[in-house]
């Protein structure tokens, strides 16, 4: 993250909890009038944090004016700053989609600022408790691990009509299943892996199960899904040639002996006849050398740089 970023941010940031509802249903206990040295600033993102929490929906402009009226006995509240930061223009739809991933993370490091000054200055305390410390770090802990997707769940209980559509659409969508590879195994899962659904291939060393990972890789990637395979094993170029060999027609250790130009033209052909768009690409990491965050920060990059990331697959 760059201060650039930052910048950027907290110059739309204003509008965007004015304006949009997808980004207070995520961000909008991150959001905190504390954040804001100018007293116009705090009040306004207070009164629209409180309406969020009320009414479910962001402030709008007429409920604002009656705010602002409420306080215009007080000389030192500028009710024109107030109105200029609540007009201030929309970003590009864009701009508007990146800025709603990165919240998260610029809200938390704000968070993670004033837990860690909160924490030192009880610290710091001569009559500071251990006890309160504690506490501090306890519930910034809470808030930092809050889910931000906007997403609390389906309740399957509260619409059972809804229900049954919901469990018809996926086990209905036959061409949506992705194959293990496994016959057995597919009829068990009715036709394969799903949408959101983890796969968890285990065996001993050596029986296979990365060659059953670059098939199933391979079959997203046929139905035009965009892959991204982490390797924490083989080397890239070898997964490349599993990868490879099936729509190469060849055998992955003798894919290298192919002529060049009948390689192109058979991976040419295959994705001009199904029409393949996708990507398929592979990442290799150091055994341990890699964390959660780091695969979630690359794919992220991935997309915003416009590139379909629809399956990962961890090796």
């Amino acid at each position: 993250m760059s201060a650039r970023d930052d910048t950027t941010f907290e110059k739309h940031m204003f509008w965007l909890a004015f304006h949009d509802a997808e980004f207070m249903k995520r961000y909008a206990k991150l959001l905190s009038p504390g954040f804001h040295e100018l007293p116009e600033e705090a009040w306004v993102i207070g009164e629209t944090i409180d309406y969020w929490e009320k009414y479910g929906a962001p402030r709008p402009e007429v409920a604002l004016q009656v705010r602002i009226g409420v306080k215009a006995g007080d000389a030192k509240f500028d009710s024109d700053q107030v109105l200029r930061i609540y007009d201030r223009p929309a970003p590009s739809e864009d701009l508007r989609r990146f800025l709603l991933d990165y919240s998260e993370d610029y809200l938390k490091r704000k968070h993670t600022g004033s837990i860690v000054q909160e924490y030192i200055d009880v610290v710091a305390d001569s009559e500071g408790n251990f006890e309160e410390a504690k506490g501090i770090l306890a519930k910034g802990l809470e808030m930092l691990s809050r889910s931000t997707d906007g997403d609390t769940g389906f309740n399957f209980t509260a619409s059972l009509g809804k229900s049954m559509n919901l469990i018809r659409s996926v086990y209905e969508d036959v061409e949506g299943c992705i194959s293990t590879g496994i016959t057995p195994v597919d009829e068990i899962m009715m036709g394969g892996l799903r949408k959101k659904e983890l796969g968890v291939y285990v065996a001993p060393p050596g029986h296979g199960k990365s060659q059953w990972l670059t098939y199933v890789s391979g079959r997203a990637w046929e139905k035009n899904l965009g892959v991204i395979y982490f390797s924490f094993e083989m080397s890239e170029p070898r997964i490349g040639a599993r990868f490879f060999s099936r729509f190469a027609s060849e055998d992955s250790n003798k894919l290298h002996l192919l002529d060049k130009r009948k390689f192109i033209d058979r991976i040419r052909r295959f994705t001009a006849e199904r029409q393949i768009t996708s990507q398929f690409i592979v990442k290799r990491y150091p055994s341990k050398g890699a964390t959660c965050q780091d695969m979630t920060a690359l794919v992220r990059e991935l997309r915003e740089q416009g590139t379909q990331i629809d399956m990962v697959v961890v090796d």
